[in-house]
């Protein structure tokens, strides 16, 4: 995972670059439980940024992943309620998982299986089902399937 952390997140060309990493705090912190001055000073606006970055996304599907579920009610401002992990923000399919750290325990197949079951509700989102989620239970004013 480091490899591919240090040489495809965020890169230009040959099809890579389609990631991107952004954290809920431009402030950095040395771990999880460390209180930073200032680190949720701008928590609101941020949050606000990421989802408008999201809406304007012009794929035709992409993902989100939003991991720490400890910052659960920070990620729904961005994308809305969460359905069994998932949640649709427009064409952008956001996954909230546990933390890396928190997953310690599980081997690499526990990502790619996460990975190949987002491929499939994109699949099925493509198709026109609603197998997975059905956005209208979460969102009936929008009209949107």
């Amino acid at each position: 995972m480091r490899a591919f952390q240090r040489d495809k997140w965020g890169r230009s060309g040959n099809g890579i670059g389609l990631t991107a990493v952004v954290e809920l705090s431009a402030i950095a912190a040395p771990s999880l439980d460390a209180k930073v001055e200032g680190r949720g000073e701008y928590l609101d606006d941020r949050l606000d940024w990421i989802r408008e970055r999201l809406e304007r996304h012009n794929r035709p599907i992409a993902f989100a992943v939003f991991y720490g579920l400890e910052r659960s009610s920070e990620y729904e401002k961005i994308a809305g309620p969460f359905v069994d992990g998932y949640a649709w923000l427009g064409t952008t399919l956001c996954a909230l998982v546990p933390h890396p750290v928190a997953v310690r325990g599980e081997s690499e197949q526990w990502w790619l299986d996460k990975g190949r079951e987002m491929q499939m509700m994109v699949a099925d989102r493509l198709a026109g089902g609603a197998k997975f989620f059905n956005w209208r239970v979460c969102h009936p004013e929008s009209g949107e399937a």
